[in-house]
């Protein structure tokens, strides 16, 4: 491993790493790290109870690199986890990936260049690439629906933790992370907005997320939590958007006109509808995978399927979180 680091004053730089029994993709996030292009002067990984080899595999790699392991105590969260790590370094700016993800070779290059030129600048977020083109990992058909229904197409700039390069005064100034359930991202671009932190984004400094659900069940129980926590945390940290409102209100009717399609088939017309209204906006922004899927009509009742599926997901994320307060009050 030969650094090709070149800033005079050499500004520290980490990779804060939070992972939770990723023992399949450790190995392929560690490779990434230590083949930068620009080598980060250590990587510190926070290994959130997993019960799997992911700390054996951080161990081993930390004999040879500047790999360093810590522990969160009880298990927790993302957010907990990475101000674990966080505070087990030193760096004056502190970057991001996740367990399941890869970086690009020039990764770090690209993401730091803005921040080590402009003293000024205090955030740089990369870019978050959803492989669909099984560049780290083989994707099947049901995953590439996936992506088409629920994750972002890479070519429009979005605030991610993963892949973004932080100074650590910013996260002193708002106290690291929440370390509630998984809406720390959320929290922080709260704070980021609040506190007028200058910041840009790097298309180029990519980072590639290929662990999707691969059936039906995980689909379900991703989306029913996100939604759950989703509610929590705008019922927390300032009401509901209306466009979650919108979304939802969305879903409810297309289950809806679902549900009277056994009734009367003449409710299939809208039920049809509502789902071609939902896709119009998904071909535009993916508009290679709807390619793929339009030249694949056997294909088509998979994508339905998954469309019902996120919506019920949805749907019954709002319904328990709704009952849960209500059994609070």
């Amino acid at each position: 491993m030969t650094s090709t680091n070149t800033h005079v004053d050499h500004t520290k730089v980490s990779v804060i790493v939070p992972a939770k029994n990723e023992e399949k993709n450790m190995r392929l996030l560690l490779d990434s790290l230590i083949n930068q292009s620009h080598i980060a002067d250590e990587i510190v990984v926070a290994d959130d109870g997993s019960v799997d080899a992911t700390a054996a595999i951080v161990r081993k790699y930390s004999e040879k690199f500047p790999v360093k392991l810590v522990n969160v105590h009880q298990p927790s969260s993302p957010g907990k986890a990475r101000n674990v790590a966080i505070k087990a370094s030193n760096a004056d700016i502190l970057t991001f990936m996740d367990g399941s993800m890869v970086a690009d070779r020039d990764w770090l290059k690209n993401l730091l260049a803005p921040l080590l030129a402009n003293p000024e600048l205090d955030i740089t977020f990369g870019n978050v690439i959803y492989d669909t083109k099984s560049r780290i990992r083989p994707i099947s058909n049901f995953q590439k629906a996936l992506v088409f229904w629920a994750y972002p197409p890479s070519n429009i700039p979005r605030r991610n933790i993963p892949t973004s390069a932080i100074r650590r005064h910013c996260l002193e100034k708002v106290g690291y992370f929440t370390e509630m359930a998984r809406s720390e991202d959320l929290y922080f671009f709260q704070l980021v907005d609040k506190h007028n932190f200058k910041y840009v984004h790097i298309m180029e400094a990519m980072g590639y997320y290929f662990e999707f659900p691969s059936t039906v069940k995980e689909v379900f129980k991703k989306w029913h939590d996100s939604v759950k926590i989703n509610v929590q945390y705008q019922i927390a940290f300032g009401g509901f958007y209306c466009r979650f409102l919108k979304n939802i209100c969305f879903c409810i009717l297309a289950m809806i006109s679902l549900i009277l399609c056994f009734i009367d088939l003449k409710w299939a017309t809208l039920f049809l509808l509502l789902v071609v209204l939902r896709a119009v906006p998904r071909i535009r922004l993916h508009k290679k995978l709807s390619s793929y899927f339009f030249k694949r009509p056997y294909l088509w009742p998979q994508l339905l399927i998954l469309f019902l599926v996120l919506d019920i997901a949805r749907i019954s994320g709002v319904v328990n979180r709704h009952r849960r307060s209500s059994e609070k009050l």
